[in-house]
């Protein structure tokens, strides 16, 4: 793995799009949900993680709630009622258990998911962020645009539009003088890894001590690289598990780094409740 000190912008660029996007099987397969639309793209120049996952669905008048996975990132959840101008939006923070979302039926819905939050000037602290479900003006100042942009994002405008309006919304809520840190390298690495990066291979990349990354690492996510990297192993095995339905378990234990089989068991039964073959079988057909 390169160093900070030897990665450009077209290497960066090239290191990002192997990055799986977060996964939530449920908005994006469940048949609770239709007409979904998912894209991923930059948004920022300030960010070295400068993508975010944007996407849209029209729930069914049976949906009730939605089961949230770990995912290590925030996301902006704007509720759009039909035949109003407006919006209205949640801040979800980083999910680190398996939670439950209550949307409302017949309702688009459209999603802005960053990479990286650092970039963003928000108004709770990084402790605060785990598992937090409250009004987008709980999270961000009222001087936010993001905050202001409900009143632009609505059903009767197209996925691209709520796009466009959210990205230049998002970047007036950049940080000033915002460069990436530590954190948001050693977040990088992790991903770049899988989830398997060693603490030697941690310092080699970011040039600092392992004790030093796990320290600002804490105090920029509330939580410590440790279990970023569970996560990001977790969202690499659910991708596989749901998207390649003809791939073995046993194969994807190898490919992601878990010690056996029961190790990845333990780790997925934590996170969804469900034991591997047990949540393919909820998906298959979907």
């Amino acid at each position: 793995m390169q160093g900070v000190s030897d990665v450009n912008n077209s290497s960066i660029k090239r290191l990002l799009s192997e990055i799986r996007p977060p996964f939530q099987p449920e908005m994006l397969l469940g048949k609770q949900v239709s007409d979904v639309r998912w894209k991923v793209s930059e948004w920022n120049d300030a960010s070295v993680k400068n993508l975010a996952c944007f996407s849209q669905f029209q729930t069914t008048e049976e949906i009730g709630k939605v089961s949230m996975f770990p995912d290590n990132c925030i996301k902006f959840l704007f509720e759009c009622t039909p035949g109003e101008n407006a919006s209205r939006a949640k801040f979800l923070g980083i999910n680190t258990e398996k939670t439950e979302l209550t949307l409302r039926p017949n309702t688009k819905y459209f999603i802005f998911m960053p990479y990286s939050h650092l970039v963003l000037n928000m108004s709770i602290a990084a402790g605060e962020l785990q598992n937090m479900n409250t009004d987008i003006e709980n999270a961000l100042p009222s001087s936010s645009a993001l905050v202001r942009c409900q009143e632009l994002i609505s059903a009767e405008k197209s996925f691209e539009e709520n796009i466009d309006i959210v990205v230049k919304s998002a970047i007036r809520d950049i940080k000033g003088s915002y460069t990436s840190g530590i954190s948001e390298y050693c977040s990088l690495a992790m991903c770049l890894s899988h989830g398997n990066i060693s603490s030697e291979n941690m310092e080699l990349f970011t040039g600092y001590s392992s004790r030093h990354c796990r320290a600002r690492f804490k105090d920029s996510y509330g939580f410590s690289p440790k279990r970023y990297s569970i996560v990001v192993r977790f969202q690499g095995a659910l991708h596989e598990l749901v998207n390649q339905r003809d791939k073995d378990a046993l194969d994807i234990v190898n490919d992601h780094g878990y010690f056996d089989q029961a190790h990845f068991i333990k780790d997925f039964k934590k996170f969804t409740g469900l034991c591997p073959n047990e949540f393919r079988r909820a998906f298959a057909g979907q």
